[in-house]
């Protein structure tokens, strides 16, 4: 992974907008598990797309006795793998965001009432530094305009907004609060420029809090909604407008709402769902479609579920069932994005005892892949060679090519190549006559097709086979007769020309 300097303005910034139907039922939903979480119980998983990116970036911290590193989760050749962002006993909700330009991947967290953002450096290893001295029962990440970072913290008597430009650090305290603030979410207006940030204030319930001006010392704060026990929020703003939304728990999670701000006027709070056990995840398309996923359901039989809302009319799709693989969900992230080909994707992970990703495409052109040849019926000869042959439509940048010699139940791989057109195969030393070969698009497990019939491979044990056809003739004879007495060392001066 390639990293820039995360500390330099962006002062170029190229904005796609790709306008697409909401996703529903109608959309395939693929499912994967990227790995085991570690030990203890799990406490926050996020999830953020690169710009451009092809597969998402995964933050996972788990709490429990002992101690629980930071991990960030990646996707490697073809499999998911992690690095450890940090190895200390971390508290509090966690802030993570990828660079605007670059897509280094940026980690702020609390630690020994000192709060660090860290991120990847260009070998490897995660760098940090302090960014802030206090208290943080959470912080959120998030990068301005210019691309530098900024800060949202809560602590136990504070709400701390942190920034950095090209002096260094900044922060400047917002309000006090005796029983404290927690959850905070921070996001910058597309219109102004200017920091939001909504959170839980202890005790009260649920506000939002704006800079009035970007030397962030005066700030507006509005309530949304009165509780006891606020509880996660997530502010999001609808991408090129100053709309936004607040997803927030009410009640130790009693109830799921969301608050919708527009034009400048905030609308009664809206119900999603009443109880969902545990964090949500949620994100607004360009379009304003709203998503929000949540697990629901008993031990070993957890749902994954879906509404989503739509902007112009306000309503909501009754909830989707996206899956029930998942044995338990403490805790899930949602993120709608582009890819690199153009299309649009959500992305929602998901934890409980191992972490597990759902995603579907719901906009941008479409992509596909035929196979063409070995279709079935052929009989191959190991070691010799042989053309696969496919074609594809729609953006498929390149294939994973595979084969089975056991009717599917197993797969190995031939390789990775961009030329579908033709790849120049040599054929393994198997004897089967139940062989199949794959290819795909290992982003996403649709675009790909299979040899429609069995094909046969088979070891010859013919040792003079001269055309390696596996039979001898009359033609082997040819081939012999037509070198016969020749010599191919240039440098004999016995050899017969």
């Amino acid at each position: 992974m390639k990293a820039t300097n995360p500390h330099i303005p962006n002062l170029f910034v190229v904005l796609t907008i790709c306008m697409t139907a909401a996703v529903s039922s109608a959309h395939t939903w693929n499912v994967e598990r990227i790995g085991d979480t570690i030990g203890g119980t799990p406490k926050q998983i996020e999830v953020s797309v690169p710009n451009d990116a092809e597969w998402p970036g995964v933050l996972e911290m788990a709490v429990g006795p002992g101690t629980y590193p930071i991990r960030y989760w990646f996707n490697q050749y073809l499999t998911w793998d992690f690095n450890t962002v940090s190895d200390e006993t971390n508290r509090g909700h966690m802030g993570f965001a990828h660079h605007p330009t670059g897509g280094v991947p940026h980690v702020a967290y609390g630690f020994e009432n000192k709060i660090y953002l860290a991120w990847l450096s260009n070998d490897g290893p995660w760098l940090r530094e302090v960014a802030f001295e206090g208290d943080a029962g959470g912080v959120s990440l998030a990068f301005n305009v210019e691309g530098w970072p900024g800060l949202a913290v809560a602590g136990s008597g504070a709400l701390t907004y942190v920034w950095k430009d090209e002096l260094g650090w900044h922060n400047h305290q917002i309000a006090t609060n005796h029983g404290g603030f927690n959850d905070p979410s921070l996001a910058y207006d597309p219109n102004t420029g200017l920091p939001w940030i909504s959170y839980g204030r202890c005790f009260r319930g649920i506000e939002v809090t704006s800079a009035n001006s970007f030397d962030y010392t005066s700030w507006s704060i509005e309530e949304i909604e009165q509780t006891s026990f606020p509880d996660q929020t997530e502010l999001r703003f609808v991408p090129g407008s100053g709309d936004l939304v607040v997803m927030y728990l009410t009640g130790w999670g009693e109830n799921l709402r969301l608050a919708v701000c527009r034009n400048g006027l905030w609308q009664p709070p809206e119900d999603i769902v009443s109880g969902p056990w545990h964090d949500s995840g949620v994100d607004v398309d360009v379009d304003g479609t709203v998503y929000v996923a949540w697990g629901e359901g008993q031990w070993g039989s957890m749902g994954l579920y879906l509404k989503q809302r739509d902007w112009a009319t306000g309503q909501w799709t009754g909830k989707t069932l996206i899956t029930t693989e998942f044995p338990t969900i403490m805790n899930s992230s949602l993120d709608v994005s582009d890819n690199r080909l153009g299309q649009r994707e959500v992305h929602i992970v998901v934890d409980g005892g191992y972490i597990n990703r759902a995603w579907a495409i719901v906009g941008g052109p479409a992509a596909s892949i035929l196979l063409l040849d070995p279709n079935g019926g052929e009989s191959l000869v190991a070691g010799s060679k042989y053309d696969i042959r496919g074609e594809s439509s729609g953006p498929v940048p390149y294939v994973l090519l595979e084969y089975s010699a056991n009717n599917g139940l197993d797969w190995k791989v031939i390789g990775v190549t961009s030329n579908i057109s033709e790849y120049h195969w040599e054929i393994p030393q198997e004897n089967s006559q139940e062989c199949l070969i794959r290819i795909s698009y290992p982003p996403n497990p649709l675009v790909s097709d299979t040899s429609d019939n069995l094909f046969t491979i088979y070891q010859c044990t013919l040792a003079y086979d001269l055309n390696h056809d596996c039979f001898m003739d009359f033609l082997d004879f040819a081939l012999l007769g037509s070198e016969w007495l020749q010599c191919g060392n240039p440098f004999d001066p016995n050899c017969v020309q």
